[in-house]
């Protein structure tokens, strides 16, 4: 199955440094993730260029290409752009390249688990928009309100920014 080009990357503004929040729709682990969020994204990821995203995945943080994720058969999405300078956007990017502790489903599952028994520690949430927005408050972005180990895909879904694109 395609990428429908009418609806892909070649017709939107996208720059380095847009926030990207994707809802997978067929996926069992990502619908459990999104009705305890109380939100249609589970996943965040740091859009490095026009045609690649920082993501973490699996183990590690990996480059992913960006068209997969207009296929709107399988998934939601939304971008997103921040009010940063460009030297930030280049730190910020440094400081998740940087980004590589383990992660895995057994990783995902302990997370859940202290998060449902609200045993939460700083260092426990190595998810997807901990790293995000923890590289961005090391370059001094204060747009939460709360520690960066708290943060979900739910709190960049509800930022007041530019939203570049949405599906």
């Amino acid at each position: 199955m395609g990428v429908n080009r009418m609806d892909s990357t070649s017709s939107i503004n996208i720059k380095k440094g847009d926030i990207l929040l994707v809802g997978h729709k067929f996926c069992p682990i990502s619908w459990l993730i999104q009705k305890y969020l109380h939100c249609k994204y589970n996943h965040v990821a740091w859009i490095a260029s026009d045609s690649g995203v920082l993501e973490l995945k699996a183990k590690t943080l990996v480059y992913s290409p960006l068209d997969k994720f207009f296929n709107s058969f399988l998934y939601k999405i939304k971008i997103i752009r921040l009010p940063l300078s460009e030297k930030d956007l280049w730190l910020a990017e440094e400081m998740l390249i940087t980004f590589n502790k383990n992660y895995s489903y057994l990783s995902f599952v302990l997370v859940a688990i202290k998060i449902l028994t609200n045993k939460i520690s700083i260092n426990s949430r190595n998810t997807c928009s901990t790293i995000i927005a923890s590289a961005l408050a090391t370059v001094g972005c204060s747009i939460f309100k709360k520690p960066s180990y708290l943060i979900t895909p739910k709190d960049f879904d509800n930022l007041k920014v530019e939203i570049i694109y949405e599906n």
